[in-house]
């Protein structure tokens, strides 16, 4: 993103059956930027459990109707799109876990959409 970033800060990790063998888990990562007022986060939902198989193709079909009115990106995951006109939010679907990557900026920057991307695909590299 241009700029150094200091260790992340766990935000947390919960998880908790949502449906019979299906467990939920939500886990977030925050990034401080050496530049005051910019940060990263990268925020995982993840749905696991020997229940899950049927649920696949519900799991997809809903996170692609959720960016039918937004800009799309190929080539991350399986489903991907930006949360905002201003890229500053990106959220995409692989398999069963959806990953969102956000920035927060106090000063207006340029485009922040291909840092974004890559921040995101690291993230997806490391998915099962």
């Amino acid at each position: 993103l241009g700029i150094d970033v200091k260790d992340g800060e766990q935000g947390g990790q919960a998880a908790q059956e949502v449906a019979p063998n299906v467990s939920l888990t939500v886990s977030t990562c925050r990034y401080s930027g050496s530049t005051v007022g910019r940060s990263v986060t990268v925020g995982y939902e993840r749905l696991s459990g020997s229940g899950i198989g049927p649920m696949r193709d519900q799991i997809r079909r809903q996170f692609d109707q959720s960016c039918n009115q937004k800009e799309r990106v190929s080539g991350l995951g399986d489903v991907a799109c930006w949360g905002d006109a201003k890229h500053t939010r990106l959220t995409f679907l692989k398999g069963t876990t959806t990953v969102t990557v956000s920035v927060f900026q106090s000063v207006t920057d340029p485009d922040l959409a291909e840092p974004l991307k890559t921040v995101a695909q690291k993230a997806a590299g490391r998915l099962p």
